[in-house]
């Protein structure tokens, strides 16, 4: 009797990280500091030797206290169809939460050097799909095709004012801010600092883009060859908050478009 054997590949990293600090948080502010937090990444594939590969990567990040932490899953899907096609399909969800996120700056009119960084708890959700194919006409002709629809979307509440954001306290780092109010017509928010009332622009915002090309390639003679490429893309940020990816899968491919073409050739000669 003939066995066949199937082999599953898995690769798992644990990284702890000590109390780290973020010099960039702060939008050229001072630097914030951060809990010590646990970095996971995961990859599991099954046999990669065989016509279907199935693939799941896992990345994630949990910050000790600090109510704040990352999630992502990625699985995806590889076909080899005979010795000529290959297509190639990834899904990626990641789901947020940040208690420290940066939302806005404000100046007062009187002391430059005094600077407002405002925070806010974001609960961010992202969606993502990419598919490749590859078709090898023969060995001197091929088609590419790469296509990947891409949504974003953030909603915030909570808003904090940064103080000591060195402090090894985390409470310490932050000031809670009230707001009562839902943002103005125009996506103002205004809230209470004290006896002052600070404003900034409602943050919470949806992102959508396609991007795709298309690439033919001719190697007319060895080591010449003539490509062929078409490029189309299209991206819009709405400052609002359009939660799921069905909602924004239905006006995504409304958006402007831009499209390029392009080509590119080179030869090969010897003297």
């Amino acid at each position: 009797s003939l066995s066949i054997k199937r082999r599953i590949e898995m690769d798992v990293k644990e990284t702890f990280n000590w109390r780290t600090v973020d010099s960039r948080r702060l939008r050229g502010g001072p630097d914030m500091r951060f809990n010590s937090n646990l970095e996971t990444n995961v990859a599991l594939s099954s046999d990669r030797a065989q016509r279907i590969i199935v693939k799941m990567d896992y990345l994630g990040r949990y910050y000790f206290d600090e109510m704040t932490s990352y999630n992502e899953l990625r699985p995806g899907l590889i076909f080899r169809l005979g010795n000529h096609i290959r297509l190639t399909g990834q899904l990626n969800y990641a789901w947020n939460k940040d208690n420290l996120q940066y939302v806005a700056q404000i100046t007062p009119e009187d002391r430059a050097d005094n600077k407002t960084y405002i925070l806010g708890r974001m609960d961010q959700k992202t969606y993502g799909l990419t598919f490749n194919m590859q078709y090898n006409v023969t060995p001197d002709i091929a088609f590419q095709f790469y296509g990947s629809p891409f949504t974003s979307v953030a909603r915030y509440d909570e808003f904090k004012k940064a103080t000591n954001s060195h402090a090894s306290n985390y409470r310490d780092r932050f000031t809670e801010l009230q707001s009562n109010n839902p943002p103005t017509a125009e996506g103002i928010y205004t809230v209470e600092d004290g006896t002052n009332s600070l404003s900034f622009k409602n943050p919470n915002f949806s992102f959508n883009e396609f991007r795709s090309n298309l690439v033919a390639r001719w190697e007319y003679k060895p080591g010449s060859s003539l490509y062929l490429v078409w490029e189309h893309n299209r991206s819009r940020q709405d400052a609002i908050y359009q939660p799921g990816w069905g909602n924004n899968i239905d006006h995504m491919f409304g958006f402007p478009a831009t499209n390029t073409i392009m080509m590119k050739m080179n030869y090969w000669f010897s003297l």
